[in-house]
């Protein structure tokens, strides 16, 4: 029914509505824009009323339509039996008898119509999860049941790669990049200029819609979906899983759950969090809250850069995607961080997306400059400050000059 499906959809609506309200409460606060959202609340209410009285009415008019029909059907049958009892052809006690039992037909007919009503109500939510549990990745998994030979290092190839979100609006525009093996890049660019989206080509959290990308000599494509994350780390901005009921210790294994307690110390350390850990009541048996509410950002970016420490034990992992990994810690502290986890990268094919040039200066080996979706630059990953007044001086400048205000 077009008024129950239209009901169930303003139910999700309601129910996503109230989530990220309570997710993001002290920004509505903030903004003065309670108000607002109150209204919006208030109408989406509005809108499951009039569609649930609208709904009513359909209900009660085929609910006397059902009425109708079984008292017909029953007093048709009424008058034929009184018919054949002044026929002769009936008694009086079986028309008493087949005056009950059609009492009996029709009030489970009845009963039956309801269940109808009842099965139909609860269809409703049943098919919207059905669409959601039925929806198919546009990310295939590969044919091959053989999984792919890990080389000792793996190197990185983007060919003629062009993606977009939304078709006026390409992201990328046929990349060209060979990253070789062992190798750590550093990408920069303006926001929006697609260093973050290639990353996402790399395991396959997307695929391009023109080109290729090639993981150790083999398009990612053909490499099976699990092997593939299990050669890749990425640490983006906002990773790092935490579950409420979580203490921290097991919020730090989560990436590899039978770590021992002395390797999640050791990745707490790398990661400059252990003693902040250390002095909370609890300790590591802290809880994190839900998405880490109970920590400060700070404190939740070096949790998930802990997390991705463990997850370097793994002897397939050959690449490490770092995207602004270490954006909400101050520079002492990053410094600090990237100088602990950078001599687990021997070795490894690192990929790093930042803002600040010089947070990587010297630790390497190329930056490469994106711009409107292309390779824009290509330099030295080491005294970038040297650039300045050369061919680099504009993205140097630019990109350096925000450290040293």
């Amino acid at each position: 029914m077009k008024y129950r499906e239209t009901r169930y959809r303003r139910y999700a609506a309601d129910n996503s509505l109230s989530i990220e309200c309570l997710e993001m409460h002290t920004d509505v606060v903030r903004y003065n824009q309670e108000e607002r959202i109150e209204a919006d609340y208030r109408r989406i209410h509005d809108e499951i009323e009039q569609y649930g009285l609208a709904e009513m009415k359909v209900q009660t008019f085929f609910g006397m339509g059902k009425g109708v029909v079984i008292l017909g059907m029953q007093l048709y049958l009424l008058f034929v039996w009184i018919g054949m009892l002044t026929a002769h052809r009936l008694d009086g006690a079986m028309l008493v008898y087949l005056f009950m039992l059609s009492d009996q037909l029709c009030g489970s007919l009845w009963g039956y119509a309801g269940m109808w009503g009842r099965i139909s109500e609860a269809w409703e939510p049943i098919k919207l999860f059905l669409g959601i549990s039925s929806a198919t990745s546009r990310v295939c998994d590969s044919n091959s049941v053989e999984p792919m030979r890990i080389p000792q290092q793996v190197s990185l190839e983007f060919c003629d790669v062009e993606f977009n979100y939304r078709a006026e609006e390409p992201v990328l525009n046929r990349v060209n990049l060979h990253v070789d093996a062992g190798k750590k890049v550093g990408f920069v660019g303006r926001t929006g200029c697609g260093k973050s989206t290639l990353l996402k080509l790399v395991d396959r959290l997307y695929d391009p819609q023109a080109g290729a990308v090639y993981v150790g000599g083999e398009d990612v494509r053909r490499w099976p979906l699990k092997q593939l994350q299990r050669v890749c780390t990425c640490l983006s901005q906002n990773g790092g899983v935490f579950f409420s009921d979580a203490g921290l210790l097991d919020t730090l294994r989560f990436a590899k759950p039978d770590a021992s307690f002395a390797e999640v110390v050791r990745a707490a350390k790398l990661a400059c969090i252990h003693d902040e850990i250390m002095g909370m009541q609890d300790g590591y048996q802290a809880k994190a809250g839900e998405h880490g509410k109970n920590l400060s950002g700070g404190q939740r970016r070096r949790v998930a850069l802990a997390q991705a420490v463990l997850s370097l034990d793994h002897p397939d992992k050959k690449i490490v995607l770092l995207d602004e990994c270490t954006s909400n810690l101050d520079a002492e502290t990053e410094a600090q961080v990237l100088n602990n986890i950078w001599p687990l990268l021997e070795g490894k094919t690192v990929i790093v997306v930042t803002h600040r040039l010089s947070a990587i200066d010297g630790l390497v080996d190329e930056v490469i400059e994106f711009a409107e979706g292309r390779v824009a630059r290509r330099f030295a990953g080491r005294n970038l400050d040297l650039f300045a007044g050369n061919l680099y001086a504009e993205p140097v400048t630019r990109l350096a000059g925000s450290y040293t205000t």
